[in-house]
């Protein structure tokens, strides 16, 4: 593990630890989140049949949702940056991480 520290503060390899510890915050929050909302939602509808496939349904849906979302927003910054739509990057990053 390589640790420097900088006058910004602690960085590991490259990446300053307190942005890894905000992402790390944000996720687990994120998935919080859903677990609660599934929850929420399971309860009231166990006496429902086929309750857990329309649950699952419904989350499934959401997930291709904001992949396709995700998809529609790199080819529009590939258009951006005057990259052809299937070319890849060439240090493998993402274009919109900065």
């Amino acid at each position: 593990m390589s640790i420097t520290k900088a006058s910004q503060g602690i960085f590991h390899r490259g990446v300053s630890i307190a942005a890894m510890l905000a992402a790390l915050i944000i996720v687990f929050r994120e998935i919080f989140e859903a677990g609660l909302v599934v929850g929420i939602v399971a309860a009231p509808t166990r006496a429902v049949a086929g309750h857990t496939l329309g649950i699952m349904a419904s989350i499934l849906s959401r997930r291709a949702r904001f992949q396709r979302r995700d998809e529609v927003a790199e080819d529009f910054l590939r258009q951006v940056a005057g990259l052809p739509l299937g070319a890849s990057v060439p240090d493998g990053r993402l274009l919109y991480a900065s």
